[in-house]
């Protein structure tokens, strides 16, 4: 399947998958890798880097046909928001920001769009032991899986950072 110059507008220019994109798309033109990644400057180098870490969804796009009905604040109720999730534990609880915030004590009032906010240390996307719950593409209608901290791929993190901060009755 050739790939077009659309296919590449989908992804931010300083990610793996922008770069694996753009040397395919040159490639099929009969051209050599061109894109820099960060401090790499060779194109071949950093083809042969990004490589390893692109990650394109298995379904075309992310979470396509997955029922996430059950993608529910555990105290609240509420859903079609962000969620949080206890870091490392296998007991999933889900919070919104408001419930999460509460639970541990945590002044979210400069939480924005992408669900950062201020913290003591600099801008954050955890509240207290509360870190983001991204679905991964494991997931099915009777099981939801979701990835841990450090190894969402971007197209989760996009997923994440897209859904209302707030549910609709308790944006400001």
């Amino acid at each position: 399947m050739p790939i077009r110059k659309s296919d590449l507008r989908k992804y931010s220019h300083d990610s793996c998958e922008y770069v694996v994109l753009h040397a395919k798309w040159r490639a099929q033109r009969g051209k050599k890798p061109s894109h820099n990644f960060g401090s790499l400057k060779n194109p071949r180098k950093v083809l042969d880097f990004v490589r390893r870490f692109a990650y394109f969804p298995v379904k075309g796009e992310y979470l396509a046909g997955v029922d996430i009905s059950r993608y529910v604040c555990s105290s609240c109720g509420v859903s079609g928001c962000k969620l949080w999730r206890p870091y490392q534990t296998f007991n999933i609880e889900l919070l919104c920001a408001t419930c999460a915030s509460k639970k541990e004590e945590k002044d979210i009032s400069t939480l924005d769009a992408t669900g950062r906010y201020e913290s003591d240390f600099g801008k954050t996307d955890q509240i207290g032991w509360y870190v983001p719950a991204v679905l991964s593409e494991d997931t099915t209608d009777k099981a939801y899986v979701y990835w841990g901290y450090s190894a969402v791929p971007g197209p989760g993190v996009d997923w994440w950072r897209n859904l209302p901060t707030f549910p609709k009755e308790k944006a400001a």
